[in-house]
């Protein structure tokens, strides 16, 4: 059964319980696929990046014909922050709901020069704000190098974002969480733990790397800027930090220096 995410943020688990491990997150729009359904409140469900966990029944719009319409129709991405959707094209109307970015919306016809009217899962309506939202445009059409740049430029926004274990919103990133946001950014998908998996990537030679190209280590990815720089959520560091492959830098990193080192690059960035 196919479903829609209704909540701003669910968490996904690795098992049905309050207190067990956090290993994802998913955002408001975003499509999933309940596989099965737990006695304790909990589906569990495959993400369209393969990624599987458990998550609260309550954050889903299962009804077929609103995920059917939902499927169907052209989506925009949330590429600001934290946005309040309203419930009028006025400032001080009230609040729907927030979205933090990555989260998917269908844009209606009705809008003016400040908020473009939006649908949600469940049917609700709302206004947001123009400049927070992009078209999601189909990867294979798009110029692989202004891809390359936007993953560089949206890796940039969370500089400074706490570690979270299983986290990949503002609030909080781990490595491949990280990634796989800043990846879904551009609509491409990719596996979301810091292990390699050739049905999204190409393993390359290091000589290979070019902007937005990935690198793994044990237990841990991070993003390529260029000229030795790579951008990862580090739990050393606390925070989201830009680190150097060149000893000879200030902000040199070893994590990458061991022999288990993969570099890759996406399989729709190829050439």
């Amino acid at each position: 059964m196919n479903a829609i995410v209704n909540d701003t943020l669910v968490e996904l688990k690795n098992n049905p319980s309050e207190n067990s491990i956090i290993i994802d997150e998913v955002f408001l729009g975003m499509e999933v696929e309940i596989l099965w359904e737990d006695i304790n409140d909990y589906y569990y469900i495959k993400t369209d990046y393969d990624y599987k966990g458990y998550a609260s029944k309550k954050s889903f719009t299962i009804e077929k014909n609103k995920v059917d319409k939902w499927k169907k129709a052209e989506k925009y991405i949330v590429s600001g922050e934290y946005i309040d959707v309203l419930e009028n094209n006025f400032y001080d109307s009230k609040i729907v709901i927030s979205l933090v970015r990555g989260s998917k919306i269908i844009k209606s016809n009705s809008s003016n020069n400040i908020r473009f009217q939006i649908f949600l899962p469940d049917g609700r309506k709302g206004w947001i704000r123009s400049e927070f939202l992009s078209k999601l445009e189909d990867v294979k059409l798009k110029d692989k190098e202004k891809i390359r740049n936007e993953i560089v430029d949206n890796a940039y926004k969370y500089i400074g974002k706490q570690f979270r274990w299983g986290g990949k919103s503002p609030f909080g990133l781990d490595s491949s969480g990280l990634v796989s946001v800043v990846y879904m950014l551009s609509n491409l998908k990719i596996w979301r733990d810091s292990n390699f998996v050739d049905k999204y990537l190409l393993q390359i030679k290091k000589e290979e790397l070019r902007r937005g190209d990935l690198i793994f280590g044990v237990d841990h990815i991070a993003i390529y800027l260029g000229k030795d720089k790579f951008i990862n959520s580090s739990a050393v560091d606390g925070i989201v930090v830009i680190k150097s492959l060149n000893y000879n830098d200030d902000n040199y990193h070893d994590i990458f220096e061991g022999q288990n080192t993969i570099y890759a690059c996406h399989k729709l960035l190829r050439g």
